[in-house]
């Protein structure tokens, strides 16, 4: 695996678990349960439990690709993370 491939792979499975996490932040709205996580009655929409499936999977397979790939490429990305960072702030 080279370090764009890494990249390309991580990337991609982090924008799809940023749209079903988008999902299921719309479909749960305002509403807040005990200790103010998700109501049982909103966790048990057929459209909530398919964007959380869809995260859970996209989540995993990001766990899977870090595991994969190299320490120095884990901190090469941590850096450029941080320097962007830097740079925006």
């Amino acid at each position: 695996m080279t370090y764009q491939t890494y990249i390309s792979a991580i990337e991609s499975a982090e924008k799809c678990c940023d749209v079903a996490s988008k999902k299921m932040k719309e479909l749960k709205g305002n509403e807040s349960g005990a200790m103010g996580l998700t109501p049982d009655r909103v966790k048990a929409l057929p459209g909530f439990r398919q964007a959380k499936r869809e995260f859970d999977t996209f989540f995993n397979s990001m766990r899977v690709i870090n595991s994969a790939a190299p320490k120095a490429y884990l901190k090469r990305r941590r850096d450029e993370r941080r320097a962007a960072k830097i740079t925006i702030a």
